[in-house]
Parts: structure tokens; sequence; C-alpha cells
């Protein structure tokens, strides 16, 4: 009990410094951001009500082609679609219901944490709008099933999937490591097509961990990954966030790179603080897909979801989500059950980035948290070394 009182009083000390750190760092803070912690729970606490940033915005005016849930309970507007083919058989949407199924059960969960989160952070309407980029979403009209890309939540395993659905097991083998170039898009629809095709076909999304996606994005994308000297040219202006390392890796940019092959010479590596302070102050000027935050990505709140996979239970949901849609003679080409966690020197990576830092990320990806159901406060304990059951 000593023990655990001495982490919490601990934790409370450090986010009281993380507010003045704040003010240093940006200039300004927002106390009612400020969390509290309770002395006898452990668990976090805001002060005030915060405005969560950049959340979706779905006030646009209807488009024609656009389509409403006017009952509440996410229920498709079928109204026949003039000039389109009835090839495509609407296809019966699943609703979930309480089962001692545990699989199914979380899935239920995570449906109904992501609809209470859309009805409290929007107009409660989902409206599938034109704004929204349709390339962003995958097709496979055989199975009648759409998918949102989010880069980093298992999508290049979602590709090959969808990949074979379309044109059978092992077809992918030939392919690169982007299967996701050769997938049919809702783009390659007219509007009137892509808008039947959301209102019938099954529609799922994967999702991770915002603080872990980040740090596979770096791990790949930086430190290991057959793009990493593209993405390190690409971004060299990410080291202007850290001038004092910067001054130290000029006089060891011909060192071998981290994988143990020699990288571009005049490249300098891009160390991860400099990755993770770039995300956090200036992410427009270094946007890229596979860290911007998924509500910004694919507009989650204008779609009605069937079934929301997560990356660290990706093989379970994929199996889940077969059976319920019939499709169980194909799970031979699903992914194994693999655990998909935090890297293995997770602690060791954060150990030093500033508080500040984890702090604005925190708020950047706070929809992303609040509508997938990841733990803000399990993700923050873990870094500072502090038990989760404290």
């Amino acid at each position: 009990m000593a023990i655990c009182k001495h982490y919490q009083t601990k934790l409370f000390v450090v986010f009281n410094i993380v507010a003045i750190a704040s003010i240093c760092y940006y200039g300004e803070v927002s106390f009612r951001l400020i969390p509290s912690i309770s002395r006898t729970t452990g668990t976090f606490k805001h002060l005030g009500n915060a405005t969560s940033i950049g959340t979706a915005n779905t006030t646009e005016a209807p488009q024609p082609w656009t389509f409403n849930t006017s009952d509440g309970q996410g229920t498709p507007d079928n109204t026949p679609v003039k000039g389109v083919s009835k090839a495509t058989k609407p296809h019966r949407k699943l609703k979930l219901q309480a089962s001692s199924n545990p699989v199914e059960q979380r899935q239920s969960e995570r449906l109904k944490r992501f609809e209470q989160y859309c009805n409290s952070n929007s107009t409660g309407s989902k409206r599938f709008s034109p704004a929204i980029d349709r390339g962003r979403y995958a097709v496979s009209d055989k199975y009648k099933l759409i998918y949102c890309f989010v880069p980093k939540t298992g999508s290049t395993t979602t590709a090959h999937v969808f990949y074979q659905l379309e044109h059978g097991r092992g077809a992918n083998k030939f392919l690169n490591k982007t299967p996701g170039l050769y997938l049919k898009r809702l783009s390659d629809y007219t509007k009137e097509e892509a808008l039947l095709r959301m209102r019938t076909y099954t529609k799922f999304i994967t999702a991770r961990d915002p603080i872990q996606r980040l740090e596979s994005a770096w791990i790949e994308k930086f430190f290991k990954g057959p793009q990493r000297d593209e993405y390190t040219e690409k971004y060299q202006s990410m080291l202007e966030t850290v001038p004092h390392l910067n001054l130290q890796t000029k006089s060891s940019s011909n060192a071998t790179q981290p994988n143990g092959r020699v990288g571009n010479n005049s490249l300098q590596p891009i160390p991860f603080i400099a990755f993770m302070k770039a995300v956090a102050e200036q992410r427009e000027k270094w946007s890229n897909s596979h860290w911007v935050p998924a509500y910004e990505r694919c507009s989650p709140c204008q779609v009605d979801w069937d079934f929301i996979l997560h990356t660290d239970t990706l093989a379970e949901d994929y199996h889940h989500m077969f059976q319920k849609l019939g499709m169980g003679d194909m799970e031979d080409i699903l992914p194994p059950v693999r655990p998909r966690k935090a890297g293995a020197n997770f602690q060791e990576r954060f150990r030093d980035i500033p508080l500040g830092i984890l702090w604005r990320l925190k708020e950047i990806y706070k929809p992303d948290y609040e509508m997938f159901g990841f733990s803000q406060e399990n993700e923050l304990k873990k870094i500072l070394h502090i038990d989760s059951d404290s």
C-alpha cells in the first residue's frame, strides 16, 4: 500500500510538472486540460471539459448522394438509387447482441462505445460526404466489403486479405509489400455507385493505440524499414526540432545505420525524439498518412461501421467477422494469431520524450483514443514505469 501511494504521489507531481513545462514550452496552457490524479484510486480526472482537438465536423450541408440514418440506430436508408444496377444485392446489416462469447461481446462494446462517442461529438446523423477522400476506402464487390485504410493498424495484412478475396488464395504472393495499390477503391465508382455500396456493403475499420502506432511508424519509416532512406531524406527538416542533437549527428553521418546497413551518407538519421516533436508541434508541415490521426483520415463518424478491429486482437477479430459473414471457408487466408504490441524497446524509446510532448500528442489523438476505446492512462503509466494496477 505504501508503495502504491508513493507511485500515485509521484504521478500526481509529474503531471503538475507537465503543466509548468507546457507553459515554458508552448508559451501558454489551458489549465482546464490539466488532469488530477485521485490519491485513492490512481485514476486520471480532468478539471474541466476540454474540447477535442480536430474532432470531425459533420455539420456540412447534405449533398445529393449523401445518406442519413434518421432512426438514430444506424439503420441505412435503402431507397433505390436511380440508374444503378441491382446486381449488388443489399447486404444484410449485422447488429450484434449481448453474448456470452467474449470476442463477440468485445465487438459489441466497441461498436457501442464508438456510437456513444459520435453521438456526443457530432450531429448524430451519419452522412457520407463527397468531401471525404473515397480513394482511402477499399472495396470487395465479390464479398460486399468496404474497408478504410489507416496505415500502421494492420493495413498491409488487410490489403493481402482483400486481394485474395477478390483474386483467389495465394494470388498475393506475387505482389510487393504494398498490395493496397492493386485494390479496387470507392473512388473507382461513380458517386451513385459508391453511395449504393456504402448503404449495402459490410463496412469495417482497424484501429490501434495512437502512441504505439506512432512508435511503429517511426520504426518502419525511419529506423529499419525498406523505405528508411526515402523517408529520412523527405523529412530531414524534422531535425529542426532538435538543434542540439543535430550538431551531434553531423559528425556521425557516415556511420552504419541501426539495421546494420550503410544508408545515404549525406543524410542524418531522424531520431525518435525529433519525429515525436515534429508530429506534436508542426504536424501539418510533416503530415503523413502513416501517423495522421484516424479520425482525420477516415471521418469515422460519417460511416455506419459493422465491425471495428483492433491491431492487438487482429486475428481473433478477423475470425469473428468472417464467421458472422458466413465466410468461414476463407479463413485460411487470415493472418496467424500473433499478438501485436508495443516495440520491445518501448519504454526506452520514450524515456527521453518530454512530458509536454506526450501531453500534446495525447490531445492531438484524443478522438482516436475515445472513439476506439484505447486507454491514455495506461499508456502514460507504461511510459512512466508505473504499474497499471496501482
